[in-house]
């Protein structure tokens, strides 16, 4: 029997005691019994402090935050409560069963028992991650750490910590996908982008800033030598510098701000910067980033554009009439040269105006209405109205003519105006409307003598002409024969002129006539028909050289013109010399000639004779009206053609023509 208890040795210190007993005889009791005795105070002292190291051991088992748990053979030997809640067992289920149930598939659990074997065979502790199966079905992501309970003795068991990292991953993940994100953004952004530190070295220097300088990231990262390759002249890059180092060291922020800087391939760019100090989270200045957007071309294009407004300005000024524009609201955004000496305002005083700024507030009332119907109606406005001279008050009548202008997305920006001065033109208009109302009265004076002449005049000059016919007839004194026949050839002369008088001035008030198809070789037939009589007298004869259909559109008064020609023809032809009448096909019309061997016109007079009262026949003492040939233009006028004399290309003589349009 072995008992522990304490007994106090010679010195008075009390020790504690392994007493074992035994009987001497187990036959015979009474022989006694034999005992040994071992001090065991450090033994107890031991076994002391290893209950209180199991004690807190258990606490921290029982107290951390993290699921702890101990297995053998991939037996559950103990949790703590913490593993418990991660996987939503209780103890008892936990303890005594097999890991399997924890894992999501059997793929899964052999893994992590193959890291477990190499995890036994090199006792060193093992990281890693895997997935679990909570209870209520949920597929979780822990981290575990593995140990052997005793390195020296690996059959004893493996300790292990579990945490849950689910959310820690997706955090993780998240930060991941937003940082690839920014470095997308970083290295595919179309703008110069860097970052330096507090040196003024280059750290960050994404794909547009190497496409716009031509220096590779390489060349320039951890270096400050950026400045030197950029801004290869030294006052300049002092200057740049500068404003890099205020960003650093005074943390300010620049905005807009230009440079040129100079390429790789030595290349001129213009860039705008936007640039601040970046700063940790105790405040620190850290270094600064800077954004640059290279804007050579937009510089370029407005160097461009300037070109371009000051041509148009030029163009604008180099407009004899004055020339505005505005805005929609109506304030001058300019004008030209003319405009300024017009109205007598500078350029540079009229911008920023309104019409109440530089008229009299009739005349600006009128000028805002009209400008607010043409932005409401667009088109193009043209309407009298009248200016007056800021310089010298006077007053002008003139016409506007105003429309809109856009913007580059098509919305009405304002309007353009030019004034025409029409003063002049009015006072003229005024000028003409008297003229024209004399010209009138005179036209109506014209008619009554017209009519005077070709009624009463006629009338008494038809009664000579009948008192001559009777002495004629009854008088049989040679002498007084011949005068009575001079008194009748100067009367019927007179009646010959006023009857052409009043067919002239009947052909000169018409402005159209009706037509029909007529047949041109008919007509001409009939009047070569009517001067046989006349040509036989001389021994001449008419030739009609054209036989064929020639179909026209005229009015029967074209008669007229042929009878008029062909007497003349016949009127001044020799003795013994044939007039020729000619039909020739000119494209759209008909060429009508009449061929005389006359004296001819003199070149001089060819454009004379078909004017009233203009005759040009050389020496021949033959008389006429000079009515015919007028009457003749006239007429074929009125049926759109033309009517011309030219040169006999026979012989002495002249070739009257006309045009008529074909049927």
């Amino acid at each position: 029997h072995t008992i522990d208890t304490q007994l106090v040795n010679k010195d008075g210190k009390i020790i504690d005691i392994s007493l074992k007993l035994a009987l001497l005889d187990t036959e015979d009791t009474s022989r006694g019994i034999i005992y040994t005795l071992q001090d065991i105070t450090e033994l107890k002292k031991y076994e002391k402090d290893i209950r209180e190291k199991e004690a807190k051991i258990r606490s921290a088992f029982l107290a951390t935050p993290v699921g702890i748990g101990v297995v053998w053979d991939r037996v559950f030997r103990d949790v703590n409560d913490n593993m418990c809640d991660l996987v939503g067992y209780s103890r008892e289920e936990i303890i005594g069963t097999n890991t399997r149930f924890l894992y999501p598939n059997d793929d899964e659990y052999y893994r992590i028992g193959a890291l477990l074997q190499g995890m036994i065979r090199t006792k060193e502790p093992l990281k890693t991650q895997g997935r679990w199966i909570r209870k209520d079905g949920k597929e979780i992501n822990v981290a575990f750490t593995f140990a052997l309970v005793d390195p020296q003795d690996p059959p004893a068991g493996i300790t292990f910590t579990v945490e849950d990292i689910t959310e820690k991953l997706l955090a993780e993940e998240k930060i991941c996908n937003l940082t690839q994100f920014q470095q997308t953004v970083i290295e595919n952004a179309d703008i110069w982008l860097n970052v330096l530190n507090e040196k003024a070295e280059v750290v960050i220097w994404n794909n547009a800033a190497e496409k716009i300088s031509g220096y590779s990231r390489e060349e320039i990262i951890g270096s400050d030598r950026i400045w030197e390759l950029l801004y290869p002249e030294e006052e300049y890059r002092k200057e740049i510098f500068a404003e890099a180092k205020a960003i650093l060291e005074q943390g300010k922020r620049v905005a807009g701000l230009e440079t040129t800087i100079i390429r790789k391939d030595g290349e001129e760019r213009i860039i705008s910067w936007n640039s601040r100090n970046l700063v940790n989270e105790k405040r620190e200045v850290i270094g600064s980033i800077a954004i640059g957007n290279d804007i050579t071309q937009k510089k370029e294009a407005e160097k461009v554009q300037k070109t371009y407004f000051h041509f148009l300005q030029e163009l604008i000024d180099a407009v004899p009439v004055p020339v505005f524009y505005k805005n929609k609201d109506g304030t001058y955004l300019g004008c030209n040269k003319a405009f300024e000496n017009f109205i007598g305002i500078k350029k540079e005083d009229l911008v920023g105006k309104t019409v109440f700024d530089i008229a009299s507030e009739d005349l600006a009332i009128q000028y805002y209405e009209k400008d607010n119907e043409l932005f409401e109606n667009g088109g193009i406005q043209i309407y009298e109205s009248c200016t007056e001279s800021v310089a010298d008050g006077s007053i002008r009548r003139v016409m506007f003519n105003k429309s809109l202008f856009t913007d580059l997305n098509g919305e009405t920006a304002g309007l353009v105006g030019a004034i025409i001065d029409i003063t002049e033109i009015k006072e003229n208009e005024e000028i003409l409307r008297k003229y024209t109302e004399q010209l009138e009265r005179s036209n109506e004076l014209k008619g009554i003598f017209t009519d005077i002449l070709s009624h009463d005049i006629l009338n008494h000059a038809t009664v000579i002409d009948g008192y001559t016919c009777l002495l004629l007839a009854e008088e049989d004194g040679e002498d007084k024969l011949e005068k009575l026949e001079k008194i009748e050839n100067t009367n019927r002369k007179l009646i010959e002129l006023i009857d052409c008088v009043a067919a002239f001035a009947k052909l000169e008030s018409m402005d159209e006539i009706n037509f029909e198809t007529v047949d041109l070789m008919k007509v001409l037939n009939d009047c070569t028909s009517q001067f046989e009589y006349q040509a036989a007298q001389k021994s001449i004869q008419i030739v009609l050289e054209n036989d064929r259909k020639c179909d026209t559109v005229a009015n029967m008064m074209i008669e007229e013109v042929f009878a008029n020609l062909i007497s003349n023809a016949v009127k001044y032809s020799p003795e013994n010399k044939d007039i020729k009448i000619g039909v020739k096909d000119w494209n759209e019309h008909w060429k009508i000639t009449i061929t005389d061997s006359g004296e001819g016109i003199a070149d001089k007079d060819k454009q004379l004779v078909f004017d009233r009262f203009k005759r040009a026949v050389g020496d021949c003492n033959i008389k006429g009206s000079g009515l015919g040939l007028a009457i003749v233009k006239r007429i074929v006028e009125l049926h759109g053609g033309q009517v011309g004399v030219e040169d006999n290309p026979n012989g002495p003589g002249s070739v009257f023509w006309v045009t008529l349009k074909k049927a």
